[in-house]
Formats: C-alpha cells, sequence, structure tokens
C-alpha cells in the first residue's frame, strides 16, 4: 500500500492492530477509554471486492480472453489473487491460497469464478473490518458504565444506472457484475451529483427511495447516536443495535430489513481460522528455533 496508519503510540496507539482482532484481542485502557465514549455505527457494501474485478477488465485483452464471459481462474489466481497474498502473507502462502481455493475459488464456470473473487476481496478488505470494529467496540464498553451503542449496516442496494467506478475509470464491466460496489454509497450519502460538475447519476424512484433510507438514517444516527430517533421513516424496519450473539445489521437493498450473522463461515476463515492457524505456526516456529 503506498500510505498505511503507523502505530505512532500518540495518534494511533501502539498495540491498535491486537485491539481489534477478533482471535487474540488485547485489552487497551486507553483505546477503551476513547472508543467507548462514542456511539458507532460501521458497514460496508455487499460487494466492496468489484472494484478489484475493474484490474481484470483493464488487462483482459492483453491477458487473451473476454472478461464478457467471467475471468479464467489461472488469471484469477497469478493476476488478482497471488500478487495481494504474497505481500500480506508472505511466510503462510501456500495455506492460505489453499484456504482461498477451497472457500472461494474452486469454481469450474468462469463467471462464478470471478464473483467468488469478487466475494474473497469483500470478505478481506471490508466486511470482515466491519464485524471486528463492532465486537471490538462492543468490548470496549465491558469496563465503561458509558451506554453508547453499536450499529451496524450493509448496503445491498444496486444502483440503476452506472456504478461510482464506472464513472471514476471510465469502464464498465459486464452485466453479470453488476452489484452494490465500493464507492456506490456515495451518491446515495451526498447525492446524484457527487462524481464531478457536470456529471450526475443516472437515477430513478429505486435510487432516490434508498437514498432517502440512508440519508435520513445516518443523519438521524448523527444528531441523537440513534438512527431510529428523529426524523420519520415509513415501512423501514428498526434498526436493532449489533450485538456479540445476534451480530445484527440492517440490509439497504430493495426492502431495508434486518439480517443477522453476516456470512458466518466466510467471516470465521478470516477472523479466526488464517489468524490463529499463523499464530499457532509463529509459535511452533519460535519453539524450534530455541
Amino acid at each position: 500500500m503506498p500510505f498505511a496508519p503507523v502505530e505512532d503510540g500518540d495518534f494511533v496507539p501502539y498495540g491498535a492492530q491486537e485491539y481489534f482482532s477478533a482471535s487474540k484481542s488485547k485489552s487497551n485502557p486507553e483505546i477503551d477509554e476513547a472508543f467507548s465514549k462514542v456511539d458507532w455505527m460501521a458497514g460496508a457494501l455487499a460487494d466492496e471486492g468489484n472494484d478489484m474485478l475493474y484490474l481484470a477488465a483493464m488487462t483482459h485483452e492483453k491477458d487473451g480472453y473476454n472478461i464478457t464471459s467471467g475471468i479464467p481462474e489461472d488469471i484469477i489466481n497469478t493476476k488478482l489473487v497471488l500478487p495481494f497474498l504474497k505481500a500480506l502473507f508472505p511466510n503462510n502462502l501456500e495455506r492460505v491460497k489453499k484456504y482461498i481455493h477451497d472457500m472461494y475459488t474452486h469454481k469450474v464456470d468462469p463467471i462464478e469464478n470471478a464473483i467468488a473473487a469478487r466475494d474473497f476481496f469483500s470478505d478481506f478488505l471490508m466486511l470482515q473490518q466491519v464485524m471486528k470494529s463492532c465486537l471490538a467496540h462492543l468490548r470496549s464498553k465491558l469496563s465503561s458504565t458509558r451506554k453508547s451503542a453499536t450499529y451496524s449496516y450493509i448496503i445491498s442496494h444496486v444502483l440503476s444506472g452506472k456504478s461510482f467506478t464506472d464513472y471514476y475509470v471510465g469502464i464498465t464491466l459486464p452485466t453479470w457484475a453488476k452489484c452494490a460496489t465500493h464507492g456506490d454509497d456515495l451518491p446515495l450519502v451526498f447525492g446524484p451529483n457527487i462524481v464531478k460538475e457536470g456529471v450526475e447519476f443516472d437515477w430513478n424512484e429505486e435510487d432516490q427511495n434508498a437514498a432517502n433510507t440512508v440519508m435520513t438514517l445516518w443523519t438521524n444516527f448523527a444528531k441523537t447516536g440513534n438512527p431510529n430517533k428523529g426524523s420519520p421513516l415509513e415501512g423501514v424496519a428498526s434498526w436493532e443495535e449489533f450485538t456479540k450473539d445476534k451480530k445484527g445489521y440492517i440490509d439497504i437493498g430493495k426492502q431495508t430489513k434486518m439480517e443477522y450473522d453476516l456470512h458466518p463461515e466466510r467471516m470465521k476463515l478470516w477472523m479466526h481460522t488464517i489468524p490463529e492457524e499463523i499464530e499457532a505456526e509463529q509459535r511452533k516456529k519460535q519453539k524450534t528455533e530455541l
């Protein structure tokens, strides 16, 4: 990454990575004190990882295939997934590759495999971080008498026209890749003129209804700490708080409704299975060296 947070002990306290870990969470009174003071709302688009498919769309002709029919398995493995894993898991590459193959990219159909690769990027880059931050916020309140709230959301509404990334990079993906992708929340929060001057999103009544829902819930939360209090919304489910047992989140799509325990097997893989195995391997290696 060109830039990333640095644990400097001042703006970003030491141990922040462990603090937000679900598998080996480490208490930090300093972060607890600050974090438990605020009401917390965290969420993402349902298919954030679709942005990675634009990389394939930029190079599909050079790589000898047509992305309209999907992305071949070897391209997914060597051009999309592998460089990412080499950077993040250099010491556990083969083990992590096997987990990703077994959970995601073992499909025969190139379109199904491309969608599975999208799920992989969505889960690792965004969705697990939403879950971990909400769980960390719950933990921060265990030693506090404060009554701050924890809320989680997923936006699954698919824009009727081009996605934000279509406008941004000047490429439109095939119809099989149309989804709620990274950046598509921007017009729902700020309106359809958000891209740049003179450019406006294609917009229909469903888009406007989703925008009304997002804008109302967000501003209610900003004003009161509770998205359900403030301006009313008709026909929209009450937004329940995120809890350790139910892991509830509001799904803003064709209908706005409560859902629970987002992709449990996929979240378990990233939040527990892989980090716990890597930790076990590190302990084993240290013991052998001693």
